[in-house]
């Protein structure tokens, strides 16, 4: 795949979107790429610790936390990308998003395959 290592390439989805989750994992599968799956800011910012994905996922809307505070240390530990999705659809969040370390931000809904080909991109 254009963009990854010639080995399956990790992604950390971190949301705790079931529904949205388990349709990104299926595509992503398909297209021959591993994930990870945290619900959680806590749990995403350990695993991404821990297991050095090649990009992440990371809903801006957590249970237990806004995920910006996760975003800009997720982002100065890897230079790998961090594609933000939410339902927000304000300017001064994505900016926000942005400026803080995310590549690129994708406003909920979206077709499945999107989010693949913006971090294909990045």
């Amino acid at each position: 795949m254009k963009g990854f290592p010639s080995r399956t390439a990790a992604i950390l989805v971190v949301a705790d979107d079931v529904r949205a989750m388990r349709n990104l994992q299926r595509c992503s599968e398909k297209n021959a790429y591993g994930v990870l799956a945290a619900a959680s800011g806590e749990e995403g910012f350990a695993k991404a610790t821990e297991s050095r994905p090649d990009t992440v996922v990371l809903d801006l809307a957590l249970p237990d936390m806004h995920a910006m505070p996760v975003l800009e240390p997720l982002s100065k530990q890897s230079h790998n990308p961090i594609l933000i999705v939410s339902e927000c659809r304000h300017g001064s969040e994505k900016i926000s998003a942005l400026d803080s370390g995310a590549n690129d931000f994708i406003v909920k809904t979206f077709r499945v395959g999107e989010p693949l080909a913006r971090l294909r991109v990045a």
